[in-house]
């Protein structure tokens, strides 16, 4: 008997069962589109617009938030 079918079942079971988690958090996209700054946690997006407390949206990817206009200026 062939090991062969064995194997192939086994790889198919381990990519069937892949890692969940990191496929909902790569559906997540932190980031700013205008003053709307989205957020991510645990896979989930959560969205705050920043303009609502007269704050600006920074985007820095992940670590994107909401600011005072002009906070960054020397």
């Amino acid at each position: 008997m062939s090991l062969r079918p064995l194997l192939v079942c086994a790889l198919a079971l381990l990519t069937a069962c892949g890692d969940k988690d990191g496929d909902s958090a790569a559906a997540c996209a932190a980031g700013c589109d205008g003053t709307v700054l989205t957020t991510c946690t645990d896979g989930t997006a959560a969205e705050t617009d920043c303009a609502d407390e007269g704050m600006i949206c920074h985007d820095l990817g992940d670590e994107s938030h909401c600011m005072m206009d002009g906070d960054m200026e020397m």
